[in-house]
């Protein structure tokens, strides 16, 4: 059963949210169950001192908080596939780039050329291919999309196809992955292996 929580800031929000977790985690030996927040990566310090403070040391020990990218390394090691390293940001601007200048190098161009030297283009590379990532879309639907269809879309397609299967290639031949990569890999696995189904999950600090 889903349950929102909704209150403006000051407001007792975050008290029955945290009274929740709390009730879980008194009901979850009975239930054989254990309780799961999952917080923004970012925010994680600020929420483990609200439960924290709420919960009490005891019952904090007995609750397992996570961001989404830490929960999709954890999920990865539970089931074995953590034999990449995520990338943060600064790897995945350096490894555009290289995938960009691997991509330069073949003379293959069909429409970006005059884009390829340009630093902007590189991090619009990089917005582009986390959408792509994020939607599950390969390199191999785009290149199939570019032949058909025809004019720029095409020539457009057939770029960007072929920069992002640079961009995949070096990641894993540098022993990472994306870390939207790593978050659809773990997404498979929890759902494959019910990872969820003995949790009690709750989620917070998300504003979308």
């Amino acid at each position: 059963m889903l349950t929102i929580i909704k209150g403006a800031f000051n407001s007792s929000r975050d008290k029955t949210f945290c009274d929740a977790v709390k009730e879980a985690v008194l009901r979850s030996d009975s239930e054989n169950k254990s309780v799961l927040v999952i917080v923004p990566d970012q925010y994680s310090f600020e929420c483990d001192k609200k439960l924290y403070d709420a919960l009490g040391s005891k019952d904090f020990n007995r609750i397992e908080t996570a961001g989404f990218n830490r929960l999709a390394e954890l999920i990865s090691r539970r089931y074995g596939k953590c034999s990449y390293e995520n990338a943060d940001e600064n790897i995945r601007l350096i490894t555009m780039f290289k995938a960009v200048e691997r991509f330069k190098a073949d003379g293959d161009c069909h429409y970006y050329k005059r884009s390829l030297g340009k630093s902007r283009f590189i991090s619009e590379m990089i917005d582009l291919v986390t959408e792509l990532i994020r939607s599950g879309i390969s390199p191999e639907d785009m290149r199939i999309a570019s032949e058909r269809l025809e004019g720029i879309v095409s020539r457009k397609l057939y770029d960007i196809s072929r920069i992002y299967s640079y961009y995949l290639e070096r990641m894993e031949q540098d022993g990472r992955r994306d870390s939207l990569s790593a978050l659809a890999d773990a997404l498979v696995l929890a759902k494959d292996n019910g990872y969820f189904c003995d949790k009690l999950v709750f989620l917070d600090g998300f504003s979308n």
